[in-house]
């Protein structure tokens, strides 16, 4: 895997990927953006259970794309890369695990796009979020016009949008763009007790939960509804299931009363 992107187990089932350009405030080049997309492609047949989107120590979480190396491409080469340059994105959103973004710092352009990406957003209180593409004579390209005004709603999003303003971590927690705020120092405890909440659960059934709640929310209600009863079944017919009820009927005897034996 190229340098520019770090893999860690942090514990059994929790992976973290580091965005590792530090040097240049995370920017994404074109190594990380196709080193992302072949560490999630493997993140999907291996056994993490979440996987934790966090950066280098900076000043920056990310602050979008390489202007530097944008500036030396063409505009046929740029078209030309216009798949590699939105895939990871997409293939961030689509990951079998949850993914918790772990965000200190700058998060700009492709790297809020990034964020956005994630399933959940977790800050410190040095984060500064925004979107200033539209400054630069062009549009988020990486889902942030879709997944934006989705998740804090639609003229919150066109406000970012439109004029590329920054916001602190405080504003961004206020209008749902991040999950917590926790103080600086206290990113990676605060990240870990979710990831651990979500990893101690069968994860077929959290993988399921979370493709029937994306793929269900553009669908109409009987096409989610359909979506969910076949996944249920899924689930119902899967070892997870019987082990799950399994190891809940053993607690269960070892209680009474609410105490242990």
């Amino acid at each position: 895997m190229a340098d520019e992107i770090l893999i860690e187990q942090i514990e059994e089932g929790i992976t973290r990927f580091v965005l590792n350009r530090p040097q240049k405030l995370n920017a994404i080049n074109v190594a990380m953006r196709f080193a992302l997309t072949q560490a999630l492609d493997a993140i999907d047949t291996s056994s993490t259970r979440v996987l934790i989107l966090a950066a280098a120590p900076c000043r920056a979480f990310c602050v979008g794309g390489d202007i530097d190396e944008r500036k030396q491409q063409t505009l046929d080469e740029i078209r030309n890369m216009r798949h590699s340059f939105s895939n990871p994105y997409l293939r961030l959103y689509q990951a079998r695990p949850p993914v918790i973004a772990a965000i200190s710092g700058f998060c700009l352009g492709g790297g809020l796009e990034l964020a956005l990406a994630a399933d959940f957003r977790i800050a410190d209180e040095t984060a500064e979020f925004g979107l200033p593409e539209v400054t630069l004579g062009v549009i988020p390209g990486g889902g942030g016009t879709q997944r934006l005004p989705r998740l804090i709603g639609l003229s919150q999003a066109k406000r970012m949008v439109f004029t590329g303003s920054r916001i602190k971590a405080s504003q961004a927690l206020s209008i749902g763009l991040v999950d917590e705020v926790c103080a600086q120092g206290a990113l990676d405890e605060t990240v870990l007790k979710l990831a651990r909440a979500i990893a101690k659960n069968p994860p077929l059934a959290v993988a399921e939960a979370k493709r029937c709640i994306n793929l269900g929310m553009p669908m109409a209600s009987s096409e989610g509804l359909a979506l969910e009863a076949e996944s249920y079944l899924t689930c119902i017919a899967s070892p997870e299931r019987a082990s799950a009820l399994q190891a809940f009927a053993e607690r269960k005897a070892n209680r009474v009363d609410g105490q242990e034996k």
